[in-house]
């Protein structure tokens, strides 16, 4: 089967919604963004406090994907929570902000050099690998749309 057809065909399940809002009315997304939330929490990503006067917390956001497994069918939905950085000013509010990830090219060069010398390849997906980083400073984000504590809901 072609697995651009079965993607059409399978609109529902291969849905990736663009806000919380959408996700919110999907049972599947609302899970994944719960087991987001618990993992981060889990692993005490952060501790809700009062905003520290003169501080500007930073927003966030519900990144949703879809992952597939090999054969093209759907392996599960994905939910990421990403803070807003973006929206801090250089020489302000941060000194050094970077997310290491792979550029295609690199990607297909590995693969090429590997082939080449008969090397096994294997990939895999590492949940919530950059909670393992320390922060040098504080940063102070607004609660997630969706899992805001009832009762705190002015904390950072």
């Amino acid at each position: 089967m072609d697995v651009s057809y079965d993607r059409e065909l399978n609109l529902s399940t291969n849905f990736e919604p663009t806000s919380f809002k959408e996700a919110a009315s999907h049972d599947e997304w609302k899970e994944a963004m719960q087991k987001e939330y618990d993992a981060l929490i889990n692993n005490g990503t952060w501790k809700l406090v009062d905003p520290p006067l003169g501080t500007k917390p930073i927003g966030c956001k519900w990144v949703y994907k879809n992952k597939y497994k090999a054969n093209a069918s759907l392996d599960k939905h994905k939910a990421r929570l990403v803070a807003k950085g973006f929206a801090w000013k250089e020489g302000v509010y941060y000194e050094e902000t970077f997310a290491p990830t792979a550029k295609w090219a690199t990607i297909q060069t590995l693969f090429a050099v590997a082939a080449q010398n008969g090397w096994k390849v294997q990939q895999i997906d590492v949940e919530i690998a950059f909670l393992n980083g320390d922060l040098k400073e504080n940063v102070f984000m607004f609660q997630p749309e969706g899992f805001v504590v009832k009762g705190h809901e002015h904390k950072v």
